[in-house]
């Protein structure tokens, strides 16, 4: 079929055939970039442990070990990117830079940065509907005078990293 399409455009003008080789040549080019980035992606997902520090790995493990993948996480002070947020494959409660473009989406996102902020800093009542259950704190020089938190218990911890279970 595609000879008969060059046997076709070559007779008709010769313009018609550069045109339509061009675009097969950018249409393949296209499909070669996609299936390299897809390739890519892949193994930079399978790769991810070699992106992140020792202790950022710790954290990861720790996460999956003693929260269950149906809970709700708050990262209270932490900034770890979007990368690992999907490595913990964990229910995010909010997030600062993932906001959304719509007034109503606006707004709860807007709500939850409050009700993250409150937790945070102790306001326990502000767990609404019990749908956050565990918050990982960074704690420079943490130890055990720090279990103590009023909104919730120790769960474990990854040096600076502490990990809370709320209460209900």
């Amino acid at each position: 079929m595609l000879f008969y399409i060059f046997d076709k455009l070559l007779k008709k003008n010769s313009l018609d055939f550069l045109i339509f080789f061009v675009f097969l040549s950018i249409l393949v080019s296209l499909l070669n970039l996609s299936k390299d980035f897809v390739k890519d992606v892949y193994k930079l997902k399978g790769n991810f442990y070699s992106y992140v520090s020792p202790e950022q790995k710790q954290v990861i493990m720790m996460i999956k070990k003693n929260v269950s993948k149906n809970k709700t996480i708050i990262l209270a002070n932490t900034s770890y990117t979007e990368l690992f947020e999907e490595e913990i494959e964990r229910n995010i409660y909010v997030t600062y830079k993932n906001n959304p473009t719509n007034s109503s989406s606006i707004k709860e996102w807007y709500r939850r940065l409050q009700v993250k902020k409150n937790i945070v800093s102790g306001v326990c009542k502000e767990n609404f509907e019990n749908k956050i259950k565990y918050i990982l704190f960074k704690i420079p020089n943490f130890d055990e005078s720090n279990f103590f938190y009023k909104c919730g218990k120790y769960v474990d911890n990854v040096n600076d990293y502490a990990l809370y279970e709320l209460k209900k």
